[in-house]
């Protein structure tokens, strides 16, 4: 809200302006006296004194400076003693100057005083309007300041729907992925019980054999030893066989963790890059103010 300053009163102004100006007008009086010649004669002296003790008044003390004007006031209205049906036309031209001098003088400091308050007033009214548009220009920064965080704020949460999104779309990959492995694993580990029970078939075999080595010992031993080196081939190729598999699961695995990973960091990457873009906007649009 504009402030609105009051309004200078006439009388405070006047009164404070017509007591300093009184102070002014007696150098000014005493100049303008002495540019002119006296043309009283020399019976009036103690009229001169008396004027200028009146004019000395003022400037002595400032407080009682109307009271000289209400007494010659009074002595023009009112002369005293045995003189009341006498006036002395130089005391009373003198009087009528001063009184002149004085009208003039306070006309004029009237008229400067009326001046100086059209002037406060252009000036306390100019003062308002700008203030009036400082706060209507700094409401409205404030509110475009607003609606631009608002604005931030909704990209910012969107931005952090769209990424627990992805994150939790990737992680049930990851595990749809590891169920499949698991089953691929449980498969392998079948085979290899269905190969250790042949394995163990062909032992029992060999063991039958060898009991009977004494009747069939040549042709026995051929085959035992055929099926010894098979068998040796066997375990060597499905222990191959089950290395290259493991092996091929770590290697899925670890690509898979990599990916996840690299992905991860992306995400990451995007989202610190997006809050830095909008905290430099953010600095970019209140720098100014």
């Amino acid at each position: 809200m504009a402030r609105v300053f009051p309004k200078p009163s006439h009388a405070g102004i006047y009164s404070t302006a017509h007591q300093f100006q009184v102070l002014d007008y007696v150098p000014r009086q005493r100049s303008k006296q002495k540019a002119k010649p006296s043309t009283l004669p020399p019976i009036l002296q103690t009229v001169d004194t008396k004027k200028s003790k009146m004019k000395t008044l003022p400037t002595i003390q400032p407080g009682l400076q109307s009271k000289p004007t209400l007494w010659m006031t009074s002595q023009l209205r009112t002369p005293l003693g045995p003189c009341r049906g006498k006036l002395d036309p130089g005391k009373t031209q003198t009087k009528i100057q001063l009184l002149r001098t004085m009208l003039r003088n306070r006309r004029i400091s009237h008229q400067e005083l009326c001046n100086h308050e059209d002037f406060l007033s252009k000036l306390t009214v100019e003062l308002m309007k700008a203030i009036q548009d400082m706060e209507e220009s700094s409401a409205m920064k404030v509110r475009v300041m607003l609606q631009q965080q608002d604005v931030f704020s909704t990209i910012i949460n969107i931005l952090e729907c769209s990424n627990q999104k992805k994150l939790q779309q990737m992680k049930c990959e990851l595990q749809e992925w590891e169920e499949k492995e698991e089953s691929k694993i449980h498969n392998l580990e079948q085979q290899v019980e269905q190969l250790n029970a042949k394995i163990k078939k062909t032992h029992e075999e060999l063991s039958f054999v060898s009991t009977y080595k004494d009747r069939e010992y040549p042709i026995k031993s051929v085959q035992v030893a055929d099926l010894g080196h098979q068998l040796h081939q066997m375990k060597e190729s499905q222990q191959d066989e089950l290395e290259g598999l493991r092996e091929m699961c770590r290697m899925v695995l670890a690509s898979m963790s990599n990916q996840i990973q690299k992905k991860k960091k992306k995400l990451l990457k995007k989202s610190s890059m997006l809050t830095r873009r909008l905290s430099c906007t953010r600095l970019g649009t209140a720098r100014p103010y």
